[in-house]
């Protein structure tokens, strides 16, 4: 006789299966913005969930802010795609690693872990100490860099090289350096009306 597991069992079995893993919500949401797990993807609403190795993005007109549940916030610009890759809270704060693929994102930082924590681009490792700081990498072969608040440590993927840029500066990575330069106008992000998506 072959026994049998029910898919509840099976997922009670199995934690890692059991459910996503939450990273946090989305707080305050324009429309077209959206969250993709697989290959399913959904409009985002005030309240949503955001989970973990979900694909965060927004279309042309649309902007997103997201709150971690360590207190870290997130501002997702238009036409802008992140993945949080991993994402690990408890009482003593919570690590990130995160991927920007396309587009505009702002950070400011809650109890983030800072020597656990790392925002990645195609061309450089942005790592965070205490900071509110905006990412863009709209230039191909080149990430863009706001400081407004604390200090981000960048390493080029292609270098040994580290940087560390302290407020106010912005800065441009290529994947062999990093460098201060005169900054341009920052990324465009649409009002939030705060009725949408309610």
């Amino acid at each position: 006789m072959t026994a049998r597991l029910s898919l509840a069992a099976l997922l009670l079995a199995l934690p890692g299966l059991a459910a996503a893993d939450r990273a946090g919500e989305a707080i305050r949401v324009q429309a077209e913005s959206f969250q993709k797990e697989g290959f399913a993807g959904y409009a985002m609403r005030r309240g949503s969930e955001v989970i973990q190795n979900a694909t965060l993005y927004t279309k042309t007109y649309g902007t997103m802010e997201v709150a971690l549940d360590d207190g870290t916030e997130l501002l997702v610009g238009p036409s802008s795609s992140i993945v949080i890759d991993s994402y690990v809270y408890d009482p003593e704060g919570g690590a990130v690693g995160m991927s920007l693929a396309k587009g505009a994102l702002r950070v400011i930082s809650g109890r983030l872990k800072k020597d656990e924590s790392e925002f990645r681009t195609a061309v450089a490792n942005i790592g965070v100490r205490g900071t509110q700081f905006w990412l863009d990498v709209d230039t191909p072969g080149l990430t863009r860099l706001w400081v407004d608040e604390g200090s981000v440590i960048a390493r080029p993927v292609d270098s040994n090289e580290v940087f560390v840029f302290d407020e106010p500066v912005y800065a441009e990575c290529t994947r062999t350096t990093c460098r201060e330069a005169w900054p341009p106008p920052r990324p465009i992000v649409y009002p939030i009306d705060p009725t949408a998506r309610r």
